[in-house]
């Protein structure tokens, strides 16, 4: 229900300002490869080994499938270890698990549906999945890093992060 509120309000603030005057550029900022697609990942190749499916359900309720794969998640360390290894891979751009299934484009074809039976005004074209930055990121934290280390600061604070991948901190001197 959360996500679902902040869209909501999101078409609100849209539709008024639309009714003002202003143009309006929607984006609807989605999570598409976090640890909810690894569990889903995982619960799918369960379910392959067990020949109970063949890939993501397309049809019917897809919020049965999400239900299934957390109560996995949830009573499992071995299967939430496994999940979380898919996000890395995932996230890594494995080809495999990019095209497992199809999970990401169900996922944002029932949330349009939902959008849809609400008369949301967001359309697909509205929607950037958080992998739609991935390519940018290297040079975004290589362009920051340029600059926050080049800016003349008595703050060391403000020059200085761990990488949540290497877990190794950064200090500009």
């Amino acid at each position: 229900m959360g996500h679902l509120r902040s869209t909501i309000i999101g078409d609100a603030v849209v539709r008024t300002l639309e009714f003002l005057g202003h143009t309006v550029v929607r984006q609807n900022h989605v999570g598409d490869w976090g640890t909810q697609f690894g569990m889903l990942l995982a619960y799918l190749e369960e379910q392959k080994a067990r020949k109970r499916a063949r890939a993501v359900p397309r049809t019917g309720r897809p919020g049965n499938f999400y239900r299934a794969a957390k109560q996995r998640f949830d009573e499992s360390d071995t299967f939430a270890t496994r999940a979380r290894s898919l996000v890395v891979k995932l996230q890594a751009g494995d080809d495999y698990c990019l095209a497992c299934g199809g999970i990401q484009q169900v996922s944002l074809s029932h949330c349009q549906a939902v959008y849809d039976r609400l008369g949301v005004s967001l359309t697909p074209a509205d929607v950037r999945g958080e992998s739609a930055y991935n390519d940018d990121l290297a040079q975004v934290v290589a362009t920051w890093t340029a600059k926050a280390c080049s800016a003349k600061t008595r703050a060391p604070s403000a020059c200085s992060w761990t990488s949540s991948r290497t877990r190794k901190a950064t200090r500009c001197r």
